[in-house]
């Protein structure tokens, strides 16, 4: 087999990977855990372990690939800089140039939450949809404009940071080393710190009978909304940050649909339901019909794999 790609997602717990084939089938996948870039590693050396797992386990060697596409949290520009990644402690990392010391075939490079969007509009809910805002929600909070189903660029270089927008005036530090991101207080990492605070505060929640701070997780407060006063007040407050941003963004953008990616995702209507209570009772246009669509990513768990290969269309 000739034609494949291989296929990375970065994330600041895990770098995913797959090998991909023309039609979008993905054909194997493996992951391994993102690495502290402190100097003892680089992000280039990171995806290149993965990529021989990936070699090891398929027999398709990287080097017969028609190219490798790479989704990454970040501003990064068209020659594959990572110029800023908060999330990763990157600041203006030539990752496109160390991969291709090491690999002969095309590498292309992008924001991963326009990669997610990506195979959203190929594979997913954005099908739907000409105009729409695509979100991810992970170790942070990663956004994506589609106009006429391809990502916005009011300037050469820079993909949209909708994490770091502010959104609250409470006093706590985002990873890009400002206060009051959504990020800090929507993403799927900052749910798990409100969990934790919560359960700390409150020994007596019934979360304690099935976790610990240790294993406090996004989908800790979903299982115990309805049954446990500290969790409910807990998932109140993250749909009032949360809607909060997507309600400032219908706002500005008046898209068609907000398209709702990453782990969170996997929460289905018990997210988008109070969310679109929240954000339809909040918007400028409330008081007028249709409403943007509110819906979870379809491809969410494959997104970034799927829209990396997305880069060579």
């Amino acid at each position: 087999m000739n034609n494949y790609y291989y296929c990375i997602d970065v994330g600041g717990t895990t770098i995913k990977g797959g090998i991909v084939d023309t039609d979008g089938i993905i054909l194997f996948s493996s992951w391994v855990k993102t690495r502290t870039f402190d100097g003892s590693i680089t992000l280039a050396e990171n995806i290149m372990s993965l990529v021989s797992n990936l070699e090891e386990t398929s027999n398709l060697p990287v080097s017969k690939a028609k190219g490798i596409g790479i989704g990454v949290p970040g501003i990064i520009s068209e020659a594959g800089v990572v110029c800023r990644s908060a999330n990763l402690n990157l600041n203006q990392y030539p990752l496109k140039a160390e991969l291709e010391k090491i690999l002969t075939i095309p590498v292309k490079i992008a924001n991963d939450a326009c990669v997610a969007g990506l195979a959203e509009n190929a594979f997913g809910a954005g099908k739907d949809f000409n105009n729409y805002l695509m979100l991810t929600l992970g170790t942070g909070i990663g956004g994506e404009i589609f106009i006429n189903n391809k990502p916005l660029r009011l300037t050469r270089c820079f993909s949209s940071e909708m994490g770091h927008m502010k959104i609250t005036d409470r006093n706590i530090r985002c990873g890009c080393g400002e206060y009051g991101c959504f990020e800090s207080v929507a993403s799927t990492i900052a749910l798990e710190r409100q969990t934790r605070e919560a359960m700390e505060k409150n020994k007596d929640s019934k979360m304690w009978e099935k976790y610990n701070l240790e294993t406090v997780n996004g989908k800790t407060i979903f299982e115990f909304k309805d049954i446990d006063k500290t969790a409910a007040t807990v998932f109140k407050n993250y749909i009032k940050y949360l809607g909060t941003g997507v309600a400032n963004l219908i706002n500005i953008l008046s898209p068609e649909a907000v398209i709702i990616g990453g782990a969170v995702s996997a929460q289905k209507d018990n997210l988008t339901t109070p969310l679109k209570e929240y954000v339809y009772s909040h918007i400028y246009t409330r008081n007028e019909r249709p409403y943007p669509e509110i819906l979870n990513a379809k491809a969410s768990g494959n997104a970034g794999i799927l829209g990396s290969k997305c880069l060579f269309d």
